[in-house]
């Protein structure tokens, strides 16, 4: 316990002065640097090595540092940037030093019910509820040994489209972006997987491998952080400050721009002028390592607004409709009004960091995760917290809700998904990985989940 403590103060040492030197060296380098000619190397898996994953330590301890260094970039707080206006941020170094703002054993009332999706889900919500599924273990082959992924993102636009063509890309600490193709299995293929699955689990990897990827670029300087996939575009935030667009498709760069002082943390794409389902986004926003928040117009390549207010890195975003919500190392989520540019309500109650965040269907709720290892779900009419969700033993690191369920991913490697019409009943606890999960989504027969042990693991649901 000694060692791996001494190794985790001296990673965040190590991240602190790599910080510092990044941003030392990109003084000067503040004006947007939008490359709409960037040209991009796009890996072919047929040919050549790809890159290997840096190696943080040597000897004997280096399988358990790695997991502990990661942990540490994914959740270090260490700052070098100029104080926020409005913010006092001299007392808010050490994270006990910011109180929990309501009782932990709050009140528990009903949310309000959100509109349901207009399709039949019983036969699949059997499968959820009995893990009636086809195990699917996704990874790229030429990479020897893997190399950690550090963020997933399904194509948004799929969702709900069930058993058609389902893609999404992962992010990695190497500074590459995959995008898989998620084929549907045949009958056939469910039978033979059924066969070897009778004598697997989750513990024991069994099923239809996906090992070729269908996209593979070079992304960023550092590893990618953040991702989001809508209408055939791609965002990527990275350690290198940057935020990037990529056709979806072909993996050709349409813009890069530095739009934070240091790590990107959260990107997500955005449709304000209301052209309907299929329309290409015209925005991107994006939250920093700098606390800061920002609105970028894709078409007029220009900042619309940034939103400040956190006093400390801001880890996560999500939005629906014309609300945005954020999750912070200050311990609150915020809400914001992305016309107006206005600060909403602070939302209050976590002990911890605030590392993911996400809408259901509407605005009206709001799921948040923590390094306090719960989740809480706020009514953002009522600014109130209306379920505390207990169960995950480390840092909660990514969530997703429709109406019918939420899942979660945690540093612990494991993966929950609580069924929202049970008054959020913890259906499974799933020993999805070996690393940290660090990303995790579904669709109504997929369950997806990604970690630092490099793989990405994929449930396929049949009704």
């Amino acid at each position: 316990a000694e060692r791996l403590e001494a190794e985790r103060l001296e990673a965040e040492r190590l991240e602190a002065e790599s910080e510092r030197a990044a941003a030392d060296a990109s003084e000067g380098d503040m004006d947007m640097g939008m490359g709409l000619g960037d040209e991009m190397e796009t890996v072919d898996m047929g040919e050549g090595e790809a890159p290997e994953a840096e190696e943080y330590v040597e000897g004997e301890a280096a399988e358990d540092a790695t997991d502990v260094h990661i942990g540490m970039s994914l959740e270090g707080d260490v700052e070098d940037v100029e104080d926020v206006d409005r913010m006092e941020v001299g007392d808010l170094d050490a994270e006990s030093e910011l109180p929990p703002q309501i009782p932990e054993e709050s009140e528990v009332t009903h949310v309000e019910e959100e509109p349901v999706v207009e399709q039949d889900p019983e036969a699949l919500l059997a499968a959820w509820t009995n893990l009636k599924y086809t195990q699917r273990l996704v990874y790229d082959a030429s990479l020897s040994p893997p190399v950690p992924v550090r963020c997933l993102a399904k194509d948004r636009e799929a969702y709900g489209v069930g058993h058609g063509q389902r893609s999404f890309v992962a992010g990695y600490l190497d500074g590459s972006i995959r995008r898989w193709d998620m084929t549907p299995l045949t009958p056939q293929q469910q039978e033979e997987a059924a066969a070897a699955l009778a004598n697997s689990s989750v513990d024991d990897p069994v099923g239809i491998d996906v090992v070729s990827p269908s996209m593979v670029v070079s992304a960023h300087q550092g590893a990618v952080l953040s991702l989001d996939q809508l209408g055939g575009l791609v965002a990527s935030g990275g350690e290198d400050a940057r935020v990037r667009l990529w056709d979806g498709s072909t993996g050709e760069s349409i813009l890069s721009a530095k739009l934070h002082a240091s790590a990107v943390n959260a990107v997500k794409l955005l449709n304000l002028g209301g052209q309907g389902y299929g329309a290409q986004p015209d925005c991107v926003v994006s939250a920093g390592k700098d606390r800061s928040i920002q609105l970028f117009d894709i078409r007029q390549r220009e900042l619309r607004t940034t939103f400040t207010g956190h006093m400390r890195n801001v880890y996560c975003l999500d939005a629906r409709g014309k609300s945005l919500a954020s999750g912070s190392g200050d311990h609150t989520a915020r809400l914001w009004d992305l016309v107006s540019g206005r600060e909403g309500a602070v939302l209050r109650g976590h002990t911890g960091r605030i590392r993911t965040c996400c809408f259901g269907l509407t605005d009206a709720v709001l799921a948040t995760g923590s390094s306090d290892r719960t989740v809480r779900l706020w009514d953002t009419r009522s600014t109130k917290a209306t379920h505390l969700l207990k169960g995950h033993t480390d840092h909660v690191t990514s969530l997703e809700m429709d109406e019918l369920r939420l899942v979660s991913g945690s540093q612990d490697g494991c993966v929950r998904v609580w069924d929202r019409r049970q008054t959020l009943k913890c259906l499974h606890t799933l020993k999805m990985h070996e690393g940290y999960v660090t990303g995790s989504f579904f669709y109504p027969d997929l369950l997806v989940s990604s970690s630092t042990d490099g793989f990405v693991m994929a449930l396929e649901f049949s009704g």
